[in-house]
C-alpha cells in the first residue's frame, strides 16, 4: 500500500562526494550498534567524528557524532526529542520546502566533511527511523538496500527502562512508533531485515548474507564476530512487562508482521492510524523537550565538582570503597596532603597501596610521597626523585608526560591510578601518608595533544638511540677496515694474514 503522505524524493541527489552510503536503521537498544560494528569491520567507514563508547554500549555505538547532532537539532526545531512517542511524519512534512532544502544542504556539507570521497561508509543512528524523509535523496543515490534491525519489543522495553528509567508503557510506545515510521518511510527502497535474535544465534550466516546483499568484498567474518559481537552483553529477556494490553497487542502484531518476507503494509497502516489516534491527546510536554532543556541548563550552570585524592588498600580481593581514605584538594596550587591513620586500611603486606591522585582529567606534578609513623616520625616509604617515581606502577589512566623527570603525569579520564611498591606491613602505631603535588585540570583535547607530543618525544628518543647504535657500529667497522689496511701494508702480510683478527667489539651491537 503506497504511503501517500510521504515526502517525495528530491530530483537531484544530495551526494557531492559520490560516496556510497550504507544505512543501518532500527529502534534504540535493538542491536544496530552490533550490526554497524560488523559492517565497519568489513571496510565501511563511520566517518571522522565517531561517537565514543559508553557504559550502556562498551563496544561502541559506531555513530558519527556530527550526524547525531544534526538529528538532535532537527528534532528540537520541530518540537520533539528522540524519546517522543508521538508520530513525527506530519511535523516533518509541515516544514516549508525552503527549510527542507536548507536542512538537506547542511546534510550534504556534513557528508563532504565527515566521509572520505570514494570510500563506502555506514550511517547509523536510531533517530533515522523517524527522519528518513530528509535522507531520501542520499538513500536514492546510494542504490544499496537499507539494513533494518528488529528486536523483540519486550527486550527493547526492558533495556530502555534499565538505561533511561522509562515506564514499560513509554518504552513500548517508542518501540512501536519507531518501527512503524521506519517501515512506512522506507517502502520506496530496497530493505534487508536483520532479526537481532538471529544475529546472536547464527552471526556467520547473517554476516555473509549482508556481504552478498550489500555487495561488500569477501571477508573472513569469524575473527570479526569474535571481537565485534558479544552475546553476553545482551542481558534483557523477551518477557513482556506489565503494560497496557492494547499497546502490547499492537506491538505483537507489528513484530510478527515485520518478520515476514513480505510485510502486510495494509495491516501496518491500520495499526499506525490506530496508534496515531490513541496518542493524539498527549500534550507537548510529553515529547521530553522541556525535560531536555532543563537538563541542559542544569549541566551548563552546575558547579564544578570538588577535587579529591583517594587512597585504597588491597585486602586480597581487589580495591573497593570500603578500604579507602579520601582528602579534598585544591586546583592549580602546590599543596601537601596528609592522610592520617593509614593503618586503618590494614593493607596486605604482600600487596600494594593504590593512590588515585585526582578525580578528573588534568596534569599532576608530583614532588614527593612519604609514609611515616606519626609517633616518632620513622620513615616507612619515600619517593622524591625521578628514580623513585619510575618504581611506581602507573595504570593506563595515568601517563608519564616527561620521562626524564618522572614527575609530571597526565591524568586521563576521571579515575587515574598509581600503585606504590610493596614496602612491608604497616606497624600497629598510627601512620600518615604525605604527598606534595600540584593538580591542574584540563579538557580532554588538551590532554590528547600533550599525550601525542609525549609519544612523539618518546619515538624521537628511540630513533636517537637507534641512530647512536648505528653510528657505533659504523665506527667499529671503520676501525676494522683501517686495521686490515695496516696489516696489508706490512711486508709480511701475505704470510701472516691468516693470523689477523678484527679489533675487539667490531661486530657487537
Amino acid at each position: 500500500m503506497e504511503n501517500e503522505d510521504s515526502v517525495q524524493p528530491a530530483e537531484t541527489p544530495v551526494n557531492p562526494n559520490r560516496t556510497k552510503f550504507h544505512f543501518v536503521l532500527g529502534m534504540h537498544r535493538s542491536g544496530t550498534s552490533a550490526v554497524s560494528g560488523l559492517l565497519e569491520g568489513m571496510g565501511l567507514s563511520v566517518g571522522k567524528a565517531v561517537l565514543p563508547s559508553g557504559p550502556d554500549n562498551p563496544l561502541g555505538f559506531y555513530e558519527n557524532s556530527a550526524v547525531v547532532d544534526f538529528h538532535d537539532r532537527l528534532l528540537e526545531e520541530i518540537g520533539s526529542t528522540w524519546h517522543d512517542p508521538r508520530p513525527l511524519g506530519k511535523r516533518i512534512r509541515s516544514l516549508a520546502p525552503d527549510r527542507i532544502a536548507e536542512w538537506r544542504d547542511e546534510l550534504s556539507g556534513i557528508g563532504s566533511e565527515q566521509f572520505a570521497p570514494g570510500r563506502p561508509c555506514v550511517v547509523k543512528d536510531p533517530r533515522l527511523c523517524r527522519l528518513l524523509p530528509l535522507w531520501e535523496p542520499v538513500i536514492a543515490a546510494s542504490g544499496v538496500p537499507l539494513v533494518t534491525v528488529l528486536r523483540h519489543p519486550a527486550a527493547v522495553a526492558a533495556s530502555l527502562s534499565a538505561r533511561n528509567g522509562f515506564s514499560a508503557d513509554k518504552a513500548l510506545m517508542l518501540w512501536l512508533v519507531n518501527n512503524l515510521e521506519m517501515e512506512r518511510e522506507s517502502r520506496a527502497f530496497q530493505r534487508e531485515f536483520v532479526l537481532y535474535s538471529e544475529l546472536l544465534r547464527n552471526p556467520g550466516s547473517v554476516c555473509r548474507r549482508l556481504q552478498q546483499r550489500l555487495n561488500l568484498p569477501e571477508y573472513d567474518v569469524d575473527d570479526l564476530i569474535r571481537t565485534r559481537l558479544r552475546p553476553e552483553l545482551s542481558h534483557q529477556s523477551e518477557t513482556w512487562p506489565a503494560a497496557s494490553a492494547r499497546l502490547r497487542s499492537m506491538c505483537e502484531t507489528v513484530f510478527e508482521i515485520l518478520q515476514c518476507e513480505y510485510p502486510s503494509q495494509g495491516t501496518l497502516d491500520t495499526v499506525f492510524l490506530e496508534y496515531e489516534e490513541w496518542v493524539g491527546w498527549l500534550p507537548d510536554e510529553f515529547s521530553g523537550l522541556a525535560e531536555m532543556n532543563l537538563h541542559r541548563e542544569l549541566v551548563k550552570n552546575a558547579p564544578e565538582p570538588r577535587l579529591h585524592l583517594e587512597v585504597f588498600a588491597d585486602r586480597g580481593k581487589g580495591y573497593n570503597q570500603s578500604a579507602s581514605l579520601l582528602s579534598e584538594i585544591v586546583r592549580d596550587e602546590w599543596q601537601t596532603i596528609r592522610i592520617e591513620h593509614l593503618e586503618r586500611l590494614q593493607p596486605n603486606p604482600e600487596r600494594k597501596l593504590r593512590i588515585d591522585p585526582v578525580n578528573r582529567s588534568g596534569f599532576v606534578t608530583l614532588s614527593s610521597i612519604r609514609i611515616f609513623r606519626e609517633g616518632d616520625g620513622t620513615l616507612l616509604y619515600a619517593a622524591d626523585t625521578a628514580e623513585d617515581f619510575r618504581k611506581i606502577e602507573l595504570m593506563p589512566g595515568l601517563v608519564p608526560c616527561f620521562g626524564k623527570t618522572g614527575l609530571t603525569l597526565l591524568a586521563m579520564g576521571h579515575d587515574p591510578q598509581m600503585l606504590l611498591p610493596a614496602f612491608g606491613p604497616l606497624p600497629g602505631a598510627a601512620c600518615t601518608l604525605e604527598i606534595t603535588f600540584k593538580m591542574e585540570p584540563a579538557d580532554a583535547p588538551v590532554l590528547q595533544q600533550f599525550r601525542e607530543l609525549h609519544d612523539l618525544r618518546a619515538q624521537h628518543e628511540q630513533l636517537r638511540a637507534e641512530n647512536a647504535r648505528c653510528n657505533s657500529r659504523i665506527g667499529a667497522l671503520q676501525d676494522a677496515v683501517e686495521s686490515a689496511v695496516r696489516w696489508q701494508r706490512g711486508s709480511w702480510f701475505r704470510k701472516a694474514f691468516h693470523r689477523w683478527r678484527p679489533p675487539k667489539n667490531t661486530w657487537e651491537g
